[in-house]
């Protein structure tokens, strides 16, 4: 499966979160993802759907091919709003020990 990341993250705080993942994983968070997508890079933010239509533009993609996963409700129930289909990843399955 081709993997997308759309973060809130701005721009003051972006470096600092790849450092962190890197120190964390031992890879590099875009070793995980096609394409990371940066709020203010996109000129556009979670929740709001317009966000996320942007992003199936810049993919390509449609919204019935396409699974969102996000652990904040606002941001699932924004994904929903452009079609796509959404999963709300709770804090029990994170912190489930066969996450892990």
């Amino acid at each position: 499966h081709t993997l997308y990341m759309l973060s809130n993250t701005n721009e003051l705080h972006v470096e600092k979160a790849l450092r962190i993942v890197k120190e964390v994983t031992e890879k590099p968070l875009a070793d995980y993802f096609t394409k990371i997508f940066w709020s203010h890079e996109l000129g556009d933010r979670k929740p709001h759907g317009s966000a996320f239509n942007k992003v199936l533009s810049e993919i390509n993609a449609k919204a019935e091919d396409v699974l969102f996963v996000d652990d904040s409700i606002q941001h699932v129930e924004g994904a929903r709003s452009a079609g796509i289909e959404s999963v709300h990843l709770k804090e029990e399955i994170m912190t489930h020990p066969s996450f892990s």
